[in-house]
């Protein structure tokens, strides 16, 4: 008679409760931070135009401009520590893919605020022809690269969710997929026209919020191993 093979379940190692705090505590704060660009529509004037793009409220010389800067800037290095904190966590549920996007969005956050736009490329023409001559500032270029990661990383985030061991960040990631397929072209054509881009870039900020939330936060999925 052969051996028979199973599947069963080794217990899951359940994480120091301080470091699970710690975890949730940053993810929250970070991604609150993160998202400063919500509190500006409850201030008169906080978005002066539909063109504007968020951006483009935190450039240097614009009103309240270094207060949103360090909100970028703590946002992203609250999720780094998060990261280094849930490190084991997300390695069991998305592998490091999802440990590599997540790092690399957290990052390019920072470095966003850290180096924000020198002008307001999307409220002021002089900008954009300076922007489009590369005439501006290092700095304002360092933020368009951040921002292309930041974008790029927190969408692959959102395809690696999919495949996650742990049902939650897939039940999260999945219906992002079709949220950012139609978003994009949008947020293309918001950029072309010179309109409507505040509205669309909240879809992403969301949508890459929901994802970055998740990944940090959820709990290890199980593992498994081959029984004799």
């Amino acid at each position: 008679m052969g051996e028979a093979v199973e599947r069963e379940r080794t217990p899951t190692r359940v994480a120091p409760r301080w470091r699970r705090r710690g975890t949730v505590a940053a993810t929250v704060v970070g991604v609150a931070a993160y998202n400063w660009w919500a509190v500006l529509w409850l201030v008169p004037h906080g978005v002066p135009s539909p063109q504007a793009l968020y951006s483009d409220l935190a450039a240097d010389g614009r009103p309240g401009a270094a207060t949103l800067q360090r909100l970028d800037v703590m946002a992203g290095l609250l999720l780094l520590a998060a990261l280094g904190l849930a490190w084991p966590s997300i390695a069991r549920n998305g592998g490091r893919g999802l440990q590599a996007t997540l790092a690399a969005f957290a990052i390019a956050v920072a470095l966003g605020g850290a180096f924000p736009f020198a002008c307001p490329p999307s409220l002021d023409a002089a900008c954009h022809a300076a922007e489009r001559a590369a005439t501006l500032p290092l700095h304002h270029y360092l933020h368009m690269l951040a921002g292309v990661v930041e974008f790029a990383s927190a969408s692959l985030a959102v395809v690696l969710g999919t495949r996650a061991r742990s049902p939650r960040t897939r039940r999260v990631a999945r219906p992002l997929v079709p949220v950012l397929v139609l978003a994009f072209p949008l947020l293309g054509a918001a950029y072309l026209l010179g309109r409507g881009g505040v509205l669309i870039e909240p879809v992403f900020l969301v949508s890459f919020s929901a994802i970055v939330a998740t990944a940090l936060t959820d709990r290890p999925a199980p593992s498994t191993r081959a029984g004799p």
